[in-house]
């Protein structure tokens, strides 16, 4: 499944629903290892490293807070791709709506992350809470561009 990934690499680099599929279809095709806790998978010529419970969302996992997890991981990977592929071509043009949109979407996890701790649900506030910080590092990352 190696090649699949390459062939579509930069059109649907920012199309979310393009992105979410590579992802889950990269994560199916290899279960994650008992114990591991991290899983790399590709996304243009960026890869991006998962926590278990990111990879649980994809996998296994239904309701508001696998959604949220999924969000965070498809944006930071769009970000992270837009970013390798500015750094390859030069060309930052896809750069600005991947940032804007990403931006977008840290505000929206932030106030998840407020609400899973107002319900007192620990373990989504914290996890997403870590996944939201690795999208603002990512949005850092390419702001220094």
């Amino acid at each position: 499944a190696k090649d699949t990934a390459k062939s579509g690499n930069s059109l649907n680099i920012l199309d979310f629903e393009g992105c979410l599929e590579q992802i889950w279809e990269q994560l199916i095709a290899v279960p994650p290892t008992r114990g591991r806790s991290m899983t790399t998978v590709k996304v243009g010529s960026a890869r991006i490293l998962l926590s278990s419970w990111e990879v649980t969302a994809f996998v296994n996992e239904n309701g508001p807070s696998a959604e949220d997890l999924r969000r965070a991981v498809v944006a930071r990977a769009i970000v992270t791709a837009a970013t390798e592929s500015a750094r390859e071509t030069g060309n930052a043009s896809s750069m600005e709506r991947a940032l804007s949109s990403a931006r977008t979407e840290v505000s929206r996890l932030q106030e998840r992350v407020d609400a899973a701790k107002q319900t007192k649900d620990t373990e989504a506030a914290v996890n997403l809470g870590i996944s939201t910080k690795r999208l603002i590092s990512a949005l850092d990352e390419a702001e220094k561009l």
